[in-house]
């Protein structure tokens, strides 16, 4: 009987010890390796390349149209694309590329710098003019979208949609909150812009140029509403002139300067 006895207080000992020892050193919903902080400039290089990536509709739509280009492989030729037939999988992919990537990672950039590094506010610009792009593509595919509840999952799982106007309109402020912030020289992000390395200036005139395309879109609804402003736009030097202007992804012509072309 002593037996037995021993035997069960020993196991509900060390029973005890292994619950005190699991409540004081083992939280299994904390991962020990995960980045409670990171540089926003490593968000960089993830939204422009999540963007490219997203513009599958106008690329298809212009190839088509230029009939230089089919697709191949695996997907074989004169599918739904060469047929003028675009497939929710064609769309889809984009609204939801766009939103939960790369809005999304502008979004937490634009928080990490505002509470990092308040004083530069170029790089909080070069941000701006790249979200007033993603909403003037989502808008051009698919008129009215979510934005002002867009993005804000805790408080808005299903946003409301607003209308095309209102989305055009809300990348003009977008722009011209973008162009003051890159109007004066501070700290702006450099490396991990791979667009324009930056170049405060083409970032203007990225910004005014996509400006001008959104006011011309306004104009084919109500041309007198926006008819000044493109008239006094389209005077202005810092627009994109030429092809060194141009925003675009450069990627390195030689197979050894990848290494080197990827550095933050």
């Amino acid at each position: 009987m002593k037996k037995i006895i021993n035997i069960k207080f020993i196991t509900l000992l060390l029973f005890s010890i292994t619950l005190m020892n699991c409540d004081g050193s083992l939280d299994i919903n904390t991962d020990p390796l995960a980045a409670s902080e990171i540089d926003a400039k490593l968000l960089y290089p993830q939204f422009f390349l999540q963007m490219s990536s997203n513009r599958t509709i106008e690329l298809n739509s212009v190839n088509i149209q230029a009939q230089h280009w089919t697709s191949g492989g695996s997907a074989g030729v004169f599918r739904n694309p060469e047929r003028y037939t675009v497939s929710p999988f064609t769309v889809g992919n984009n609204f939801t590329g766009i939103y939960t990537g790369v809005l999304r990672n502008l979004s937490l950039a634009q928080e990490l710098i505002e509470r990092n590094r308040p004083e530069d506010l170029n790089s909080i610009g070069q941000i701006k003019v790249f979200e007033a792009f993603s909403y003037l593509h989502i808008t051009q595919i698919y008129g009215d979208a979510p934005l002002e509840e867009a993005i804000q999952t805790n408080e808005f799982p299903n946003p409301k949609f607003d209308s095309q106007e209102n989305l055009l309109r809300s990348v003009i402020v977008r722009l011209d909150d973008a162009i003051s912030l890159l109007s004066s020289p501070t700290g702006i992000v450099t490396g991990a812009d791979l667009i324009y390395k930056g170049n405060r200036e083409n970032w203007i005139r990225f910004a005014n140029s996509l400006k001008l395309k959104t006011l011309m879109l306004i104009a084919n609804v109500n041309p007198a509403d926006a008819s000044a402003e493109i008239q006094a736009l389209s005077t202005n030097p810092m627009l994109i002139l030429n092809n060194a202007n141009n925003a675009y992804l450069r990627y390195p012509g030689l197979l050894v300067n990848q290494i080197q072309y990827g550095k933050l």
